[in-house]
């Protein structure tokens, strides 16, 4: 029976704000060493599928340098030291877009990259999301705003055509059928 790895010796190689990358040595179930093993820490974040009473999808279009292009995709971001995945939510859809929603339900919680990467990504559906304020854009941010109808979404990503390039808001866009 395959078991939990242990971390025999962890060690920070990297750090910043936003990632820590850490080189660990790990002893497998069956006793081998492995040496070296990399682990991306990162705060978790949280992707909002804000949907508006006409069935729009607020979307969010920035430069992603990851993949050095812009892109649409769902409000995002990284949950604060001792806040609530709900309250991330609600701050981000409002900072990013000036949006706010009377009902935020959670869709799931997944990792993602869980051979590398730490972090938890939780998704909420922000019911009857209307604009109620300007953008409050963090310094490094730029961020242009739109809907587009929740349908026209889901068909695109079905169909694989690319609208939404970002798995994260595929997957968000997905959870969202059948709950409308």
């Amino acid at each position: 029976m395959i078991k939990k790895w242990r971390v025999l010796e962890a060690k920070n190689i990297f750090s910043s704000p936003f990632i820590i990358l850490k080189e660990e040595r790990l002893e497998r179930s069956d006793g081998k060493i492995v040496y070296p093993y990399y682990a991306i820490e990162r705060p978790d974040v949280v992707y909002i599928a804000a949907l508006t009473e006409n069935d729009e999808v607020v979307l969010v279009n920035q430069y992603k340098n990851g993949i050095q292009e812009v892109i649409w995709e769902l409000p995002a971001g990284f949950i604060d030291r001792n806040e609530s995945p709900s309250d991330a939510a609600k701050r981000e859809l409002l900072e990013e877009t000036g949006y706010t929603a009377s009902k935020f339900i959670l869709l799931g919680q997944f990792s993602s990259g869980s051979g590398l990467a730490r972090n938890k990504n939780y998704f909420f559906f922000a019911k009857n999301a209307i604009k109620t304020a300007e953008q409050n854009l963090d310094e490094n941010e730029e961020i242009e705003v739109d809907t587009k109808p929740y349908e026209e979404l889901l068909e695109n990503v079905k169909k694989v055509k690319g609208m939404l390039p970002e798995v994260q808001s595929q997957l968000a866009v997905l959870l969202l059928e059948g709950r409308i």
